[in-house]
């Protein structure tokens, strides 16, 4: 129940497990915690990595433990016992826990639209008396917007029944049932306080919600599959608390939490899952299982036919990709190839199967969400104990944000602390990109800015570190190209830390656009930020853009200052790559132009394109 915010040092490379079902109660294999890819955690860690390029494979894992010692978290590896098996071990703790699965972050998919989310499991553990005052052995997480913490529970390290009495100190209220994996589960509420810990810093009240299976007392499942969707359906039914589930699903992992006492848990096999399917379906020998995967997820779904949860060997099955709107197919990766739309693959093996989607160029489309800062939301200002103990506030009004930075970071050496973020920025790799905010400070100093992975290892694909900031608003603009694998839940992040100081920084107007043609800068950005405190006649960019025999200036008016060395006709395209006018220019002239603001590129026979904003 606790929010870690050490961030892991250990940069750690993750495979995907292998794809197909087994019946997990027949996988008793000793997993040996000696193998080349395991590794062992001592102290408080964290990470999350990816396992594929989809975000629905997100791979989240945490050690927590607060007192105790000789306290460990072991993961076994990715090719061992289904790829997500682990174990645990305490010693005395005031709390620990251990916890290993699916990491979706704050921006994750609502619930219903996962596919089956589904755990396969079999595992030994001390015996009862060995998990202090309260445990919990299941799968854990939470939701955002709104905050919800939930536990679906099937065994602990207590004899006796886990029920209101021995729950949630006993103020847990039962509010229904759900049928699911051969059991029953009884339905039980709460509401944590004001300060619990969580995972919003601001730590208010938020409400718990359990599943806990019935029979416990006298027979505790200890291998067999978890559901998960079934229950969080339940959930959705009854009506005190179908409300109160977020919009975004954080994280879905298995839990062993001790409150004390000294005892281990050890997993001999774990595997987490999606499918369209039922879970748990134990696939015959001689057929083979099929997995599909949209990159970005949100770009697109597959259909496959025909639909079914294995298929013999030899079997066809034909794939569509569907794009969402908004985007197109691209082309097939994994155990099928090329841009044929639909594909037949042959299940001779099983296989997996990436559909990846791009974008439709769409320059008026903001990727960034609540750009125009109509109110906080979408946006996290972070800062205290998680980042050097740093300070400061984030407020909006009249369309502008403006942070105030009270006090960096303690180490005086982290570029973000604190800092301004928002996560959930699709980002597709081989995609163009213009970034574009307005920004002014209470007195000149730099920020930097970062879009980048929203996770460990925290991978960077844009980066500024040294943006001006005087007390006039600038417009600043930076192209990039993703060089990256496709990324729909990166983030933008604009940091106040080290080497700045303390004051007001105030933003507005931040857009994400994609961009048709490539970036004319490198991967670092193009800085192409104008003041607007300019007189009307001074040009937007200052300086010329000179080329071989042809040159623009841009003006206050719509007008453009353009220079030839010979007789030419000079041609203006949009961003989209749509001709919008074409100018007969002779030597040095200005051209007033009846076209909307925004950003064109001009050219002259023989020379290199020149891009230039309208205003």
């Amino acid at each position: 129940m606790k929010k870690l915010t050490i961030a892991l040092s250990l940069a750690i490379t993750f495979a995907a497990p292998v794809f197909g079902q087994v019946n997990p109660c027949d996988q008793t294999t000793q997993l040996s915690a000696t193998a080349s890819d395991a590794r062992t955690f001592t102290s408080n860690s964290n990470g999350n990595q990816n396992l594929g390029g989809s975000a629905d494979l997100n791979f989240g894992y945490e050690m927590w433990t607060e007192g105790g010692n000789s306290n460990k978290l072991i993961w076994y590896g990715p090719n061992q016992g289904g790829g997500y098996a682990f174990r645990a071990e305490w010693n005395n703790p005031t709390d620990f826990l251990g916890r290993l699965g699916y990491f979706w972050g704050k921006t994750g998919k609502k619930w219903d639209q996962f596919k089956n989310i589904c755990a396969d499991f079999n595992y030994k553990r001390s015996d009862n008396g060995t998990g202090g005052g309260y445990s919990y052995i299941g799968i854990y997480g939470w939701t955002w917007n709104g905050m919800m913490e939930w536990y679906i529970i099937d065994d602990w390290f207590t004899a006796g029944k886990l029920g209101p009495n021995t729950l949630c100190g006993g103020s847990c209220q039962p509010i229904g049932t759900v049928e699911a994996d051969g059991g029953v589960y009884d339905i039980y509420t709460n509401t944590r306080p004001s300060g619990s810990g969580s995972i919003d810093d601001s730590k208010p009240a938020f409400p718990q919600i359990f599943s806990i299976r019935q029979g416990m007392d006298t027979k505790r499942r200890q291998c067999g599959t978890y559901s998960i969707k079934k229950h969080f359906d339940a959930w959705s039914k009854i009506s005190s608390i179908k409300d109160k589930i977020g919009n975004n699903t954080y994280e879905a992992k298995f839990l062993v939490e001790a409150g004390g006492g000294t005892g281990w848990f050890d997993l001999s096999y774990l595997k987490m899952y999606q499918t369209d399917g039922e879970c748990g379906i134990v696939v015959p020998a001689g057929s083979y299982t099929l997995e599909l995967t949209a990159s970005p997820s949100n770009g697109g779904s597959i259909a496959k036919t025909p639909s079914n949860p294995y298929y013999s060997s030899g079997s066809s099955v034909s794939l569509k990709a569907n794009p969402a709107s908004g985007w197109k197919f691209d082309s097939w990766s994994g155990d099928a190839t090329g841009t044929a739309n639909p594909v037949s693959v042959t299940m001779n093996a099983n296989k997996s199967v990436i559909a990846k989607f791009t974008p439709l160029i769409d320059p008026t489309a903001n990727i960034i969400k609540n750009g125009n800062f109509a109110n906080t939301s979408d946006w996290e200002f972070n800062k205290g104990s998680g980042y050097g103990n740093s300070d400061g506030s984030f407020n909006v009004a009249s369309n502008k944000a403006t942070i105030n930075i009270t006090k960096i970071g303690d180490s005086g050496e982290n570029v973000w602390e604190p800092q301004l973020v928002q996560n959930g920025v699709t980002l597709v790799e081989g995609m163009n990109y213009r970034l574009t905010f307005d920004a002014s400070a209470g007195a000149a100093r730099k920020i930097g800015v970062i879009i980048q992975m929203a996770g460990d290892p925290w991978t960077t694909y844009f980066e500024k570190t040294d943006v001006s900031l005087t007390t006039a608003t600038q417009t600043f603009t930076y192209d990039f190209k993703m060089e990256k694998a496709s990324d729909e839940n990166g983030r933008i992040g604009f940091n106040f830390g080290q080497p700045n100081g303390t004051g007001t920084v105030t933003f507005s107007n931040i857009k994400l656009n994609y961009i048709a043609e490539t970036p004319t800068s490198s991967s670092s950005g193009e800085d192409l930020s104008s003041s607007s405190s300019d007189e009307d006649t001074e040009p937007i960019l200052k300086n010329r853009i000179p080329l071989t025999n042809f040159s623009i200036q841009p003006l206050r008016d719509k007008s453009l200052r353009i220079e030839v060395s010979s007789p030419s006709v000079v041609e203006i395209f949009n961003l989209k790559g749509n001709k919008v006018t074409s100018l007969n220019v002779s030597g040095s002239q200005t051209v007033k132009l009846s076209l909307p603001n925004g950003v064109y590129f001009a050219k002259a026979h023989g020379t290199k394109s020149i891009r230039f904003v309208l205003k």
